[in-house]
């Protein structure tokens, strides 16, 4: 029964992690080719005891999960810019989109509180920070909240004592809150429900999550780079006189719809197709595999290849995320901080943003394309070694949708100084150059001229002034008589009109 235990807490503490399953085969008396048959005497039991003891010292004691950094792709929302009856809100996240996110965040509920101690059984604020933009849409906002729900059940919120539930009460006299407060007993939220808060960029320009919104230059550099690059431009040629042939008429024909001609048109409508799917709608649109595939691969080169053909692009429009990821890094590996330093970061964000990263790793997808679908999540997971606390000894593994994936050099795991240096070299020097600053730039040289201009306008302007005042102050004599004149009369009326009273 002792061996029982110790084998039994070596999978469920570390039940997604390879390492933890190569370690438990390596060393349990099966794989070791020892075999103990039920009637085995003592020696045979404390032998597996040993050997399950060794086991679990080496599977626990050298390598744990240390920090996680998660980005998910918000949930299905509706379509954009089309409508319809069945659209409750344009661009909005459905109730198929909350569901996605909530058993995301059940199943990293599992992995990381359940199955690791990476994460408190109930919400600790030190451990966790939930990201999200209020920029573009409010998906990614709502798509948050309901991953929050699914990472902490209720049943996990706080509970109040007696005294605090007297104090726990308004200052209202809308009523007596007796009836509410039976229904809560000592729960400080119905059922125990665990309140989350999520972090919002909604100040300013939100250069972490929308970089692609406020970074005005980077579609300058994709339409000057398309310019430029015969081999992508010769192959959207290519695109688009095969779409000619059979994506655009076969759309045409499905929507009645003579419009739909040229690659921006036709993804408005695959969007529209992809978010009834998602919602199980039928929108009696019949239309060939074949057609999809070509409406996938469009999407793939539109949003990918051409978009994050300059690899200054993806770089761009990650930025402000690999700051924040190295910022946390550092923060997490200092000793003063560890004790109260986060478990796992999670940022909700768009597909433009996975996909960057996509860029910058090099990484291709099985079948050519790179679509992002609703609900996808990526997890760079950081190991440290309990026996070795310097910096080349951590580890960090990238997982997407639950499979590992081979970086760089068909790596599965790469040492974190090497993922630190690859982080630091790939940020920008001059980033704000490409956003508002630039803009900032460009305004003033091209107000250059103007301000010349108005600057003259302005001397012309004060001379006249000058000229106006000599005039005024320098008078003739017949001048100076009249207007003596014309002061003595005034005397005189004011003299009449006080004697009259």
């Amino acid at each position: 029964s002792v061996f029982f235990f110790s084998s039994r807490r070596r999978h469920t503490r570390q039940r997604s992690v390879s390492w933890a399953r190569r370690c438990v085969q390596e060393t349990d008396a099966e794989y070791m080719g020892i075999i103990i048959s039920s009637n085995s005497n003592m020696q045979g039991i404390l032998l597996m005891v040993l050997l399950g003891a060794i086991a679990f010292n080496i599977c626990e004691g050298k390598e744990r999960l240390f920090f996680v950094i998660h980005m998910a792709n918000m949930g299905a929302r509706f379509p954009i810019p089309m409508s319809g009856s069945w659209v409750k809100s344009l661009g909005g996240l459905t109730p198929v989109g909350m569901r996605q996110l909530y058993l995301l965040g059940r199943e990293l509920r599992k992995q990381y509180v359940e199955d690791n101690t990476l994460l408190d059984q109930q919400y600790n604020p030190h451990q966790l920070l939930i990201r999200a933009t209020a920029y573009n849409r409010t998906t990614t906002l709502n798509s948050a909240y309901s991953f929050a729900r699914g990472l902490y059940l209720p049943g996990t919120g706080y509970s109040l004592t007696r005294e605090q539930s007297v104090r726990a009460v308004p200052p209202t006299n809308f009523t007596n809150y007796t009836e509410y407060q039976k229904e809560l007993r000592n729960a400080a939220l119905l059922n125990f429900f665990a309140s989350l808060p999520v972090m919002l960029y909604a100040g300013g320009p939100d250069y972490i999550l929308s970089a692609s919104t406020f970074c005005t230059k980077v579609i300058q550099m994709v339409q000057a780079n398309l310019k430029k690059n015969e081999a992508l431009k010769t192959k959207k040629q290519r695109l688009i006189e095969r779409y000619e042939k059979s994506v655009f008429p076969e759309l045409q024909k499905a929507f009645n719809n003579n419009s739909i001609n040229d690659m921006s048109t036709a993804l408005i409508f695959r969007d529209y197709i992809i978010s009834a799917k998602y919602y199980a709608e039928d929108i009696h649109v019949n239309l060939k595999e074949e057609t999809m595939r070509e409406l996938d691969e469009m999407y793939s080169f539109v949003n990918y290849e051409e978009y994050f053909n300059d690899p200054l692009v993806a770089r761009i429009i990650s930025n402000g995320i690999l700051e924040e990821i190295i910022k946390d890094l550092k923060d997490s590996l200092e000793e003063n901080k560890r004790e109260k330093r986060r478990g796992m970061i999670t940022y909700i964000v768009h597909d433009t943003n996975i996909m960057a990263l996509f860029r910058m790793l090099e990484i291709n997808m099985t079948n050519g394309y790179v679509d992002i679908p609703y609900g996808s999540s990526l997890q760079i997971e950081i190991f440290e070694n309990t026996e070795d606390k310097s910096l080349e000894a951590y580890k960090a593994r990238i997982k997407y949708n639950g499979k590992a994936l081979s970086w760089p050099k068909e790596q599965i795991e790469i040492r974190l100084n090497v993922l630190m240096k690859w982080l630091e070299e790939s940020l920008v020097p001059n980033f704000p150059d490409y956003c508002i600053g630039a803009s900032k730039k460009e305004t003033e040289g091209s107000d250059g001229p103007w301000i010349v201009a108005g600057i003259i306008v302005g001397i012309l302007i004060l001379i006249m002034i000058v000229i106006t005042c000599v005039h005024v102050l320098k008078k003739t004599p017949e001048e100076e008589a009249k207007k003596n004149m014309d002061e003595e009369a005034k005397d005189q009326s004011q003299l009449s009109f006080s004697s009259y009273f």
